[in-house]
């Protein structure tokens, strides 16, 4: 039986543990200097396919890596007009077989630039019945450089290694996966065709090929973040343009931070003043990514999204997601350092390539649940574990019913105080010391024990529709409802709660907007800006 992993970030947070998935984002500044923001960067895709045969025209969406200028504007050119052409606000024409390049500038500050490569085919587009693409951010489950070399575990190459031992899949399935994210990693050159080791100084993206069992390697990409929206997108845009199927899945797997965030790539830890800290791909760059590729394909949707991190499944990011995937499993909780079982639900698919989300989503949740049930060893402590599926469809109701409650509590410190005292008393156990998540139906139980006069039962129904499958650990004092809910409240000293501002009150942050107004006026927020 697979074992449950502490990792301890000595070196980092003095007396911090955080249980497998869960890494810190920012590391606590005990000298208490100033924060040093850089001149922005203007995020976008390094590089756009545009297939002739498909939709030759497609937007840049170009961003910039923090909130220094408001409402920022950009210029563009183009190196090849007879290649492709781009507007002046960022819409790319393909016009004939070849490449070009786009340079960007921001229209205030022509120092801040970036270039796109554009990349203008002529190919046969291929449908498949389903796709199912992997972000891989290796980070310290794959290598962590604190643990000595004869301990190392390696929790990623066994994923791939899980894929890899479902042999048969019909060629009408695509199975793609993105690596980067880590110092070191230990794919056996076995696996493996067209290298002979996966990089840790280049983002790599493979397919899985059905007849060898091997994966594949498709492409060799420059080293970037993988926390940053841009990476993301162009890997979204990359599945959509080569592997769009009727059903298409997107997994990210590494670290979670709930409100704050996934994906902790060890290739970016940046030193600031004296502290260490790590970017994470925040929850509005998971949606303004999502948004991008989509808007630039033949899809509104994907089928689903699938968090293999620690504590992503909240209320907040389901509303957040909800325009861009139809369907989202992911754990309250800390998922233990194994994370999913990819041998125990991949055979569904390949017996039924047309499988629908209610019947292949429940078989990630019980197959996770079924080989990391157990007490550990130490004491009294218990490996709790929850996976659940919500119907992102279903997100409305529950937008409205909690919105209407908070406007019936009145947005005012009482109301705050009295939405602390009923947190504190929730059903949790990690979440609420870091990333401030409690049970969103026993919050709502424990609000209405403070307020007797508020009607939570609007709520609670909403709750459970959109809960479709849930399954957790026997341990529970009280069975979690499927779903956590968002509360920034004062931690104690051991703790830093990292979540700032502008992951809750930027335009793709929330849809509960009486609740964002009431904490973002009155909540305690770890970081205001990075």
């Amino acid at each position: 039986m697979k074992k449950n992993k502490l990792f301890i970030l000595a070196a980092l947070i003095p007396c911090t543990i955080a249980l497998s998935g869960c890494f810190l984002r920012d590391i606590i500044n005990n000298n208490e200097e100033e924060i040093v923001v850089d001149l922005p960067k203007i995020e976008v895709v390094n590089n756009l396919k545009i297939n002739l045969r498909g939709r030759t025209a497609k937007s840049l969406y170009p961003a910039l890596s923090n909130n220094s200028v408001k409402n920022p504007e950009f210029t563009f050119s183009t190196s090849n007009s007879a290649v492709a052409t781009v507007s002046s606000d960022g819409l790319v024409q393909g016009r004939a077989v070849g490449t070009a390049t786009i340079s960007i500038a921001l229209t205030s500050n022509t120092n801040v630039k970036a270039t796109v490569k554009v990349n203008v085919v002529d190919e046969e587009v291929k449908h498949y019945d389903y796709t199912i693409m992997f972000y891989m951010c290796g980070s310290d489950l794959e290598y962590n450089s604190e643990t000595p070399e004869n301990e190392q575990v390696h929790y990623f190459t066994q994923d791939i290694q899980e894929i890899l031992s479902v042999s048969g899949m019909p060629d009408t399935v695509k199975i793609l996966i993105e690596t980067g994210g880590t110092l070191r990693w230990n794919m056996p050159g076995a696996f493996l065709e067209g290298a002979s080791q996966i990089s840790h100084t280049n983002l790599q993206r493979w397919e899985v090929d059905n007849g060898t069992n091997k994966l594949r390697l498709v492409e060799t990409l420059p080293n970037n973040d993988m926390a940053s929206e841009s990476s993301f997108s162009e890997f979204l845009s990359w599945g959509l343009d080569d592997y769009e199927a009727e059903q298409m899945g997107v997994v990210m797997s590494g670290h979670g931070g709930g409100i704050a965030g996934c994906v902790y790539d060890d290739n970016y830890i940046a030193k600031v003043g004296n502290q260490l800290w790590q970017r994470t791909l925040r929850t509005f760059e998971v949606a303004g990514a999502a948004k991008a590729a989509l808007a630039n394909s033949n899809r509104d949707k994907f089928t689903w999204i699938g968090y293999d991190c620690c504590v992503m499944q909240c209320a907040d990011i389901a509303t957040i997601n909800a325009d861009y995937f139809d369907y989202m499993v992911a754990s309250q909780e800390n998922e233990i350092a194994t994370g999913w079982n990819h041998d125990m639900y991949l055979p569904m698919i390949k017996s039924n390539t047309h499988v629908s989300p209610e019947l292949l989503l429940p078989e990630i949740c019980d197959a996770f649940l079924a080989d990391n049930h157990r007490e550990v060893e130490s004491g009294d402590e218990v490996c709790y574990q929850t996976q659940s599926v919500l119907d992102l469809t279903k997100t409305d109701a529950l937008v409205t019913a909690f919105n209407t409650l908070v406007e019936q509590m009145g947005i005012s410190m009482v109301a705050y105080g009295n939405a602390e005292t009923a947190f504190k008393s929730c059903l949790n156990r990690f979440g609420d010391k870091i990333f401030g998540l409690a049970d969103f139906n026993s919050f709502m139980s424990k609000l209405k024990g403070v307020n007797p006069f508020l009607d939570v039962s609007a709520v609670k129904e909403a709750i459970n529709e959109m809960v479709i499958y849930k399954t957790s650990c026997s341990k529970y004092n009280e069975t979690p409802c499927g779903v956590n809910v968002f509360f920034p409240k004062t931690l104690s000293s051991k703790y830093i709660l990292q979540v700032g501002k502008e992951d809750y009150s930027n335009s793709l942050s929330t849809k509960f907007t009486k609740w964002q107004n009431m904490c973002v006026t009155f909540g305690k927020f770890g970081w205001e800006s990075i």
